[in-house]
């Protein structure tokens, strides 16, 4: 069946995909049930939920990127996810940096660099899978990330 079969129209695409974007509020909720407040344990846990997440909605993410300049709605959708996933990583950062288990460092640079690295990941994988079909899931937590918390230490 085609997209625009089961959608009808690319209205009804950008439809569903907004719909199917709550998975930010998904990765929020999971962020909070399961966080121990431990760095590593904490961010590798988001960097798995993520990635199983986008990797659900690759082909609604994908369109949705070629699509938004015709959608307004879209765009601003598309900003949205990056933004409010900045927003969770940035008070956790900070608070991390309160409760003394993380030095001090600027919260917003390092949630920017934690949601570049995982938005990396993604896309390498969905456009270069010949790159990526060696680095699974949990071999890009394992090296990136650990790599990404060394140095935060």
């Amino acid at each position: 069946m085609t997209l625009f079969r089961h959608f009808g129209n690319k209205k009804g695409i950008v439809e569903a995909a907004i719909d199917k974007y709550a998975f930010v509020d998904l990765l929020a909720n999971t962020f909070e049930q399961k966080i121990i407040w431990d760095l590593e344990q904490d961010l590798k846990m988001l960097a798995k939920e993520y990635q199983l997440l986008v990797e659900e909605k690759k082909p609604l993410i994908l369109l949705s990127f070629r699509e938004a300049a015709e959608f307004p709605e879209l765009d601003e959708l598309l900003s949205f996810i990056p933004q409010k996933f900045k927003q969770i990583l940035e008070d956790y950062f900070d608070q991390m940096i309160q409760k003394k288990k993380l030095k001090k460092v600027d919260p917003s640079v390092i949630a920017t660099n934690f949601i570049f690295i995982n938005i990396g990941y993604f896309f390498m994988n969905s456009r270069m899978n010949s790159i990526t079909e060696k680095l699974s899931i949990e071999n890009f937590v394992e090296n990136n990330i650990d790599f990404f918390i060394q140095a935060l230490n």
